[in-house]
Formats: C-alpha cells, sequence, structure tokens
C-alpha cells in the first residue's frame, strides 16, 4: 500500500469494523461442472495504520486479537456495513448481471 493510499484508510476507516482481503483464497467449493474460489477475508476493527502496516483488532465470541498485516499484500479493503460486504462485490462470473443498452 502506498503512503498516499494508507493515509487515506487511515483518515477513512479509523476506529470502523473492516473486511480487508489480501489477495488469499479460503477454499474452492468444487461441483460437476463448476468451481467457486472463495476469498480469505480478514474481519475486524481497524486500530492502526502506517506506511508498511495495517492493525486490525479481531473479535470471536468473547476473545479478541490483534492481527498485523503487510500494508503492501492488501488488495481490498471495505467497510463492514449490513448492506454489503467483500464476497458481495467480488462476484463470480455467473452471478454478474450484464447491463442492458
Amino acid at each position: 500500500m502506498s503512503i498516499g493510499y494508507s493515509e487515506v484508510i487511515g483518515k477513512r476507516l479509523l476506529g470502523k469494523q473492516v473486511e480487508i482481503y489480501t489477495g488469499d483464497e479460503h477454499d474452492t467449493l468444487l461441483y460437476n461442472d463448476s468451481e467457486i474460489i472463495r476469498k480469505s477475508i480478514i474481519v475486524g476493527t481497524l486500530v492502526e495504520v502506517d506506511q508498511e502496516c495495517v492493525i486490525v483488532e479481531c473479535y470471536k465470541a468473547n476473545l479478541t486479537n490483534r492481527i498485523y498485516i503487510n500494508s503492501w499484500n492488501i488488495v481490498a479493503i471495505v467497510e463492514l456495513t449490513t448492506k454489503l460486504g467483500m464476497h458481495d462485490m467480488y462476484l463470480p462470473a455467473e452471478r454478474k448481471q450484464i447491463k442492458q443498452k
């Protein structure tokens, strides 16, 4: 992540719930005629950003821990809302709607 990108992320999303995609795959669902590759997403509260590191506090049940992510590995960051998540934005080709002219 460039310094400019880090600054923007820090200003806009610090302290908010986010989903971070680093380009990794979680698993692949195989069907007879197709496969669906599921993206690996990190979910938590963005607590700190600098030029080289993004720190996210993750929660599971009553446990918390921080993950330190190399900022150059980040592909996308989305503010976690009830409307649209990372999996909704990276749609498989068969689910994409073609715009009508």
